[in-house]
């Protein structure tokens, strides 16, 4: 009983943190206010989270997770190629991290691949970047083990320049276009992919986005 008393405290401050991160950002919001919110002291919330940073970690994981299991509900779906699970991919993670209030911080400021040891390099492998490997033998471009991980890195800082650059308007690009310039710039030359291939599966995908409900604020068609 009381760990399950405690893990329903978990829960509940990790629920919390997320409603107050959605409202106010993770830096506009104070330990105290989470503990406040959860009616606890907030000496109390440091047996379950020893940092505020740890929070918003394991909120981005849980997001993450999230967008790994939609992901694969697609792969059995007829006429879903690994080129239409990459877009998928890179989609969600642009509309459910970087520019979700609840994860932006975490996403921008707080994962940084570059710090990553070799172990952690292939859990990415593995989980955040596995439809940008799969796309890659799809397209039997053969790449070494530190060729693959020099890749996720370089992609990695390219991205978040690219969606922080977009984010603060130093650059005047729709969420779409922020994509095309991405695929077009980084990925397609690489696999032989032509534009014009790309550019309908990403219509399709962000098509097949909007019949299932998700809410995509960030993308016009």
């Amino acid at each position: 009983m009381a760990y399950k008393k405690s893990e329903e405290t978990r829960k509940k401050i990790l629920e919390i943190s997320r409603t107050l991160f959605a409202e106010k950002g993770f830096y506009g919001t104070e330990l105290k206010e989470i503990a406040k919110a959860a009616g606890m002291a907030h000496t109390g919330v440091y047996y379950y989270f020893k940092r505020k940073e740890d929070i918003a970690s394991e909120l981005y994981t849980l997001k993450t997770d999230e967008i790994l299991s939609m992901v694969d509900s697609f792969r059995e779906r007829e006429g879903v190629t690994p080129l239409y699970l990459c877009i998928l991919h890179y989609v969600l993670m642009m509309e459910e991290l970087a520019f979700n209030p609840v994860t932006a911080d975490c996403f921008f400021d707080m994962v940084n691949y570059r710090t990553y040891d070799r172990k952690e390099l292939a859990r990415v492998r593995e989980s955040y970047y596995v439809t940008l490997e799969q796309l890659f033998q799809s397209c039997q471009v053969q790449m070494s083990e530190n060729e693959m991980n020099i890749y996720i890195l370089t992609s990695d800082a390219y991205a978040k320049a690219l969606l922080s650059a977009l984010k603060s308007g130093v650059i005047e690009y729709t969420a779409t276009e922020a994509v095309d310039h991405f695929f077009r710039h980084l990925l397609l030359p690489d696999l032989g992919i032509s534009y014009d291939t790309y550019q309908a599966c990403r219509k399709q995908v962000l098509a097949d986005l909007v019949k299932e409900g998700v809410p995509l604020t960030r993308f016009q068609e």
